[in-house]
């Protein structure tokens, strides 16, 4: 990095800009120092529903395949990675094992299984997890189930090595609403328990940053609910915490520049999209435009895969309903990256967040986003997230895939 000046005003740029900036008239002040041209933020989504309090998942296990006080139900089944249970795939004629985790199939309310993952995720450059929040009706508290990880996530001991940020999800079903007279009650449960963290998620001029993954349940689902929904967390973590707020809305339910200003938010992020081809070579192809639609405040994503078959027959009984990319291999996926870090590179977007990528997703076994080391790949989806984003920190995947079985 080097300083130029002219008429009294100087201007920092890369070195390899000096022609340019000696054209235009400026003086050469000398060298700052060395810099990356670009650092990428990347993080992954985590969803944190893999403990005892998974009731209606253990329920649907028992129910199906016989088994007691299993919440992996059907993952387990696919994967073919334990020994007392044979492998029923189905029907579908597929390698699933990369539905086994690395560590094998844990439990995320206990803090050393929170503490591996953490490991794993800093090992491959990751900056933040992203996890899913979720606020019951009834109880006027997080649902047990999500609670249990980020319960988790507080007491590993090495939970400074990574931020975390909380993505919102407002679901108008299942008791998973907030209700317009719990708005307040909601906003000071994030900034006491969440926005208060010295770990906690800051965009690149400081806010603290919470999305929105569905606004549907906020009050009326209006953006007239959704707008005071926001206010209120935004006047908490002001009044509280001296803190402001970067929003992001999600930009499945957006795509419309002008969701932001009608929601309250300041932008959006991108996460999972399934398209109506169910091509994973078209979701990559289709991936430039896409970005560039994004409103100014933008942070971009990647999805690793979409793939609803292990939660075929016990929670989506209707086979024709199942979801899936039948094309999708790490080669897509690492293109994928690829042209998420040249959209980044050519932003001209002067965003807080245009830097940041959220990865879809660390473990979602049963949606098929996983970038969480598995028995099939080892931490190779890891290294693609790291090699074709350029990440700085962490190192290489060691770990060759496996031949697929016959």
């Amino acid at each position: 990095m080097w300083r130029f000046s002219r008429s009294g005003v100087w201007r920092l740029a890369l070195e390899s800009r000096t022609k340019e900036m000696v054209a235009a008239g400026y003086a050469i002040d000398g060298s700052l120092g060395w810099i990356y041209p670009q650092w990428i933020r990347a993080g992954a989504i985590y969803f944190g529903t893999f403990n005892p309090d998974a009731k209606n998942m253990i329920k649907a296990t028992k129910n199906v395949f016989g088994r007691d006080n299993d919440w992996w139900g059907g993952v387990r089944d696919f994967s073919g990675g334990d020994p007392s249970v044979p492998q029923n795939t189905q029907g579908w004629d597929d390698d699933f094992r990369h539905l086994k985790p690395q560590i094998g199939f844990y439990d995320d309310s206990r803090p050393e299984t929170l503490e591996t993952h953490i490991a794993q995720a800093t090992e491959g450059g990751l900056d933040f997890f992203q996890f899913y929040w979720y606020w019951d009706t009834v109880s006027k508290q997080s649902p047990a189930v999500f609670k249990a990880s980020l319960s988790a996530f507080a007491q590993a001991r090495n939970r400074s090595d990574i931020d975390f940020t909380l993505t919102i999800c407002a679901h108008p079903w299942g008791g998973l609403q907030i209700p317009k007279e719990d708005f307040a009650t909601v906003a000071r449960h994030l900034t006491s328990q969440f926005l208060d963290q010295s770990n906690y998620l800051r965009a690149n001029d400081g806010r603290l940053v919470v999305s929105l993954c569905d606004r549907r349940g906020l009050g009326d689902g209006s953006d007239a609910d959704t707008q005071a929904f926001v206010n209120a967390v935004r006047h908490e973590a002001r009044d509280v915490l001296g803190e402001e707020l970067l929003v992001l809305g999600n930009w499945e339910a957006m795509l419309d520049r002008s969701a932001p200003t009608r929601w309250g938010a300041d932008g959006a992020y991108c996460g999972v999209r399934i398209d109506h081809v169910k091509s994973y070579e078209n979701y990559v192809n289709q991936m430039p435009a896409y970005l560039d639609a994004g409103p100014t405040q933008f942070m971009r994503c990647a999805a690793s895969d979409f793939d609803e078959r292990p939660r075929f027959p016990h929670l989506i009984p209707d086979r024709s309903k199942i979801r899936y990319y039948a094309d999708q291999t790490p080669e897509l996926f690492a293109a994928a990256l690829s042209r998420v870090r040249s959209d980044i590179t050519e932003s001209r977007r002067i965003s807080a967040v245009d830097n940041f990528v959220s990865i879809y997703a660390w473990n979602e076994f049963h949606e098929g986003g996983v970038i969480e080391p598995n028995a099939k790949d080892g931490c190779m989806y890891l290294g693609l997230v790291r090699e074709h984003l350029a990440l700085h920190t962490g190192a290489p995947c060691k770990t060759q895939q496996e031949p697929a079985s016959k």
